[in-house]
């Protein structure tokens, strides 16, 4: 489905076999989700690189990154080239522990912040955010709530919602205007990936 290199497939290999190792001692993800890694994890998280903007267009940043899905992986898959690194922002320290080792040795450009997402600031970000990505975090109105702040009028958010995301966007669309977007997903049936630009409250 996605076409990479030798050396790239071998770092997401390597991710993998760290993510088996480490989950042994740590629940990272749910082990249903683990034996299906390259479908549930890889591929989800690199369906959004088509909808990505160029790589030096500035940092993404992924909110509530968990064990680096899907901000890790489009590390991984991404030109060199990239400017800026993805930031992964991730509250629980267990897996802040392991998106750092995951850094250090995949080499991966990535820059870990050990925060809750209500407690990011702009002094914590090396440049503007282009992107926001966010998977399995909080229902849309809860996510649009914590990432106001983060959006200006050029950049957007690519947030993954599972079956119920037209309900969302619904219920979302009650306190807030937004341009939208809905991506089906290519590994969930019924999902989408929600392509959000400019939202503002009505109240």
């Amino acid at each position: 489905m996605f076409d990479v290199s030798r050396e790239t497939m071998a770092r997401c290999q390597a991710l993998c076999a760290q993510l088996h190792a480490w989950q042994q001692r740590h629940n990272l993800v749910s082990r249903t989700s683990l034996t299906q890694f390259w479908h549930r994890h890889m591929a989800d998280s690199a369906q959004i690189l088509p909808l990505l903007p160029p790589a030096d267009a500035g940092c993404i940043m992924d909110l509530g990154s968990g064990a680096g899905f899907p901000g890790l992986v489009l590390a991984l898959l991404r030109p060199p080239a990239a400017s800026a690194p993805i930031v992964l922002v991730e509250a629980q320290r267990k897996k802040v522990d392991f998106l750092r080792h995951m850094q250090a040795e995949l080499d991966a450009p990535v820059r870990v912040l050990h925060r809750r997402v209500e407690e990011v600031t702009a002094r914590d970000l090396p440049h503007t955010p282009a992107v926001l990505v966010a998977r399995a975090l909080k229902p849309l109105p809860q996510l649009l709530d914590m990432t106001e702040k983060f959006f200006t009028r050029a950049n957007f958010a690519l947030f993954f919602k599972g079956r119920s995301w037209a309900k969302e966007l619904t219920l979302a669309r009650q306190c807030w205007t937004m341009d939208a977007t809905a991506w089906a997903s290519i590994t969930e049936e019924a999902a989408a990936i929600l392509q959000l630009r400019r939202p503002r409250r009505l109240h």
